[in-house]
């Protein structure tokens, strides 16, 4: 059972769902004022996402961009920002400052103001972040079609990555050999724009690529066949130190935070040919299928994910998590826990 999803579904019916899509249709709801179509998201993250805190401004920058995405997967663009910050008293003034610094240069990438917000104090910290976009042409999760091509921004796994360093970083080998490793998610904008010219589908991996997936498979009825792919290369070495498969990296809800997208087949090459003369850079995944099935290809291994049904937030130890998932990869045969 995912919990979050009945959760959700709870509080829909309570207040009644006027959104112009189902709410799982589309990362950002589109509402429409005046005759005129506008995006809206808001997300609050905590400890529980594992972003590492140590670094302040990388911590707003990530936050950030973790809001955003939405907006970038939905088809639009961030016209403004807010939140809402509960801050720990351990932030000092520097703390914080360098945080802010990190939230202002993300909205100037992305040409967005910030519009205000709110602040209060706990024990641990806790942010929201709201945004406003322009739809410039609307993508959902359930537009994509047998036979699609699927694509994605950047590489598999590096927000599992972060929340393996968070959990695992006074492991010695890990701290020597990645000292130095931080996290800083890559705004897409300029990929978005191609992505909007040429996608049938597409969201943000915020819970992880194959949740991702699973999410546009499901929403248009399809399934998926994925191959080929692309792991960042500190998640390989860290799950080789700890003995872990590195599927956990495609599998984790500690999304990386880019995006996952569909393309008729009939489109690619023009696809490739104008993302390759616009110096983007985009991996291929796999493809859509009418069998709802969904099945991961992994150097003669075959993973079918078909009734998978393992959600984070239904574990109160996160590890117990950890444990479930990799006890779900040793019933196929021949797989190797190691990269």
């Amino acid at each position: 059972m995912d919990l979050e999803r009945e959760t959700i579904l709870i509080i829909q019916a309570a207040l009644g769902n006027k959104a112009e899509q189902n709410v799982f249709e589309t990362d950002a709801q589109i509402f429409n004022i005046d005759g005129k179509n506008f995006l809206f998201t808001t997300d609050e993250y905590s400890s529980e996402d594992f972003f590492r805190d140590d670094q302040p401004y990388r911590l707003g920058w990530n936050l950030v961009i973790a809001t955003i995405s939405d907006i970038l997967a939905a088809g639009g663009v961030p016209s403004c920002y807010g939140h809402s910050m509960t801050i720990t008293r351990s932030w000092d003034h520097h703390y914080l400052s360098e945080f802010c610094e990190g939230i202002r240069d993300c909205l100037e990438s992305f040409g967005t103001s910030f519009i205000g917000g709110d602040t209060g104090f706990s024990d641990t910290w806790k942010y929201t972040g709201i945004a406003l976009g322009k739809v410039l042409s609307p993508l959902t999760r359930n537009g994509a079609n047998a036979g699609d091509i699927i694509y994605m921004t950047g590489r598999v796994g590096a927000g599992n990555l972060e929340a393996a360093l968070k959990m695992f970083g006074s492991n010695p080998v890990l701290k020597s050999a990645l000292q130095n490793s931080r996290i800083k998610f890559p705004h897409r904008l300029k990929e978005s724009g191609l992505i909007r010219k040429y996608a049938t589908a597409c969201t943000d991996s915020s819970d992880g690529m194959l949740k991702a997936l699973m999410n546009i498979a499901n929403c248009s009825n399809l399934g998926f066949e994925a191959e080929s792919l692309h792991y960042i290369k500190e998640g390989l070495m860290v799950c080789k130190t700890l003995n872990l498969d590195k599927t956990l990296l495609f599998m984790g809800e500690s999304g990386e935070y880019e995006l996952a997208f569909t393309i008729p087949a009939s489109s690619e090459k023009d696809f490739l040919d104008e993302a390759e003369a616009g110096g983007i850079s985009i991996s291929r995944v796999g493809k859509m299928t009418d069998a709802k099935e969904f099945v991961l290809r992994d150097n003669g291994q075959v993973i079918n994910f078909s009734g998978y049904d393992l959600h984070a937030r239904n574990y109160n130890d996160i590890s117990l998590y950890i444990k479930a998932i990799s006890e779900f990869l040793e019933q196929f045969p021949g797989k190797n826990p190691k990269p």
